[in-house]
């Protein structure tokens, strides 16, 4: 199966999950021209490529799933021993602030004020002290730094901690009321745009090749739509009707469509060029399971690889409230069930497969001959909730255990959140210990954490939605917090 198209889909609508990752895999013979066995790509196997031309890197034979030894895991003590102190303190005071919803409203009004005001002195990258603060806890918490070397640092220190990588991206976040929006209309240059369109744009642009450069081998770029201004849809619809007329021109394909979500998805060809872009499915809006299957529908239908990012979802604060489960159990039900889906490659209550018709004009399921047979997936399960990361593991770990066919699958959480999960799952919890000892294999799984970097003012609108996250998520918050505290007691008390 190849995996040569680009399939992207990016939410237009204002404040919609609207964050895909890109992996680019590429070997090439010495003769600089494509080898003739595909290459596919796979999460912490491949180069990024930042042009169209051939790249002098190659990449070696993607290697499926390891099987963790049994009895690796008999001399660990705790999963959190890899983090540092200062990780384990600043995490515990961070999430005990979050524990107590009036300290947190206090906390958050503060940042708010700080993060969003245009006076010079509360200004964080004016005032030295304010700015030495935020840096040392909310910033140093969430963020990977500003500079090449802090960001590099911080993703090497991932890597020495077992991860098998960073998901790298800018953190420029654009809110604009609908009063600024159009007061923006008052600067408008000849072609349409805004004096200030243009610019964010253009420093969107640039910092998104930043972030390429800065990732780096093995690493994922995540690329965010709404950091280069509220103004742009229009750009980009105008861009996109521009390049499908290229791509028309040079016989390559090109596929725009416009759902009920508001969601555009385009595909094109690059010959030479294998490329995964993880599209960002929401397990809280009602359309994904459907979503899901018209996209698996797709990629088997037309011969790539589905790349999907699976989350709970981040926006329930400003999505439409009618696009959203009713219920927490409903969408606990969403995300499980499209997990499970994908994992097994089967289809189930949730996730169901399209009807289509075939040459005959009868409908029947879409596959060969009729049968719901199942494209090749690349699986990023973003979560944090400990029980469906469970559900997950005890799927894979029963496929290795009888020697079913795998996807390709990664872990995501993101940096300064659920480490509690994060480090657990690399170094395995007691039920993988467990097995691993009885001398069943059990699945090494590979861990990636979901890494931001710029200023503190570009980072102001991320840190706001993580503190209202850990506001939301109550439970979960002081199951990480019972875990620091439990980690510091052990090292205070060498246990």
């Amino acid at each position: 199966m190849q995996a040569s198209p680009i399939q992207t889909s990016m939410s237009v609508r204002r404040h919609a999950q609207d964050a895909y990752f890109i992996r680019v895999a590429s070997s090439y013979s010495k003769s600089g021209l494509p080898i003739s066995t595909p290459v596919k790509p796979s999460l912490g196997q491949s180069s990024i490529t930042h042009t169209g031309a051939a790249p002098s890197s190659s990449v070696s034979t993607i290697s499926e799933p390891l099987p963790l030894p049994a009895g690796s895991l008999a001399s660990l003590k705790s999963s959190l021993s890899i983090l540092p102190l200062s990780c384990i303190v600043r995490s515990l005071l961070i999430t005990s602030i979050s524990s107590y919803p009036r300290l947190l409203d206090s906390s958050l009004a503060l940042l708010n004020l700080v993060t969003r005001t245009k006076l010079a002195i509360l200004d964080a990258d004016r005032n030295p002290i304010i700015k030495y603060v935020l840096g040392r806890t909310v910033y140093d918490q969430f963020c990977a730094g500003e500079t090449p070397a802090q960001i590099n640092r911080t993703i090497q220190n991932l890597r020495d901690r077992g991860f098998a990588g960073a998901v790298l991206g800018y953190a420029k976040e654009v809110v604009l009321a609908d009063d600024e929006a159009v007061g923006m209309n008052s600067l408008v240059t000849k072609t349409g745009e805004t004096t200030r369109d243009i610019m964010e744009i253009n420093t969107w642009k640039n910092n998104q090749i930043k972030t390429i450069n800065l990732a780096g081998r093995g690493n994922v770029v995540n690329v965010k739509w709404t950091g280069a201004g509220s103004l742009t849809l229009e750009r980009m619809l105008k861009e996109i009707r521009e390049y499908r007329s290229s791509s028309t021109q040079s016989n390559k394909r090109f596929k725009t469509r416009l759902t009920h979500g508001q969601l555009i998805s385009c595909a094109m060809d690059r010959p030479g060029l294998p490329v995964i872009v993880y599209n960002t499915y929401q397990a809280y809006l009602r359309s994904v399971p459907s979503t899901v299957a018209k996209h698996l529908h797709l990629a088997e239908t037309e011969g790539w690889v589905l790349g999907v990012k699976l989350v709970r979802g981040a926006y329930l604060n400003s999505d439409p409230r009618h696009l959203i489960w009713a219920t927490k159990e409903e969408t606990n039900r969403s995300y499980d069930g499209v997990a499970e889906a994908l994992i097994t490659q089967s289809y189930n209550d949730v996730v169901q497969p399209i009807a289509s018709k075939n040459e005959s004009g009868t409908t029947s399921s879409f596959g060969s001959g009729g049968s719901t047979s199942f494209p090749e997936v690349n699986l990023v399960l973003a979560s944090h909730n400990r029980d469906s990361v469970l559900k997950a593991r005890t799927l894979r770990n029963k496929q290795m255990q009888n020697g079913e066919k795998m996807i390709r699958m990664a872990y995501g959480q993101l940096y300064g959140m659920a480490d509690d999960i994060s480090c657990a799952l690399i170094h395995g919890d007691s039920n993988t210990q467990a097995q691993a000892e009885a001398g069943l294999k059990v699945e090494k799984p590979r861990v990636f954490k979901a890494v931001i970097w710029g200023n503190m003012q570009d980072c102001a609108e991320y840190l706001l939605r993580r503190g209202h996250e850990n506001r939301d998520a109550a439970s979960r918050t002081a199951d990480t917090r019972n875990a620091m505290a439990a980690e510091l007691r052990r090292r205070v008390f060498r246990l």
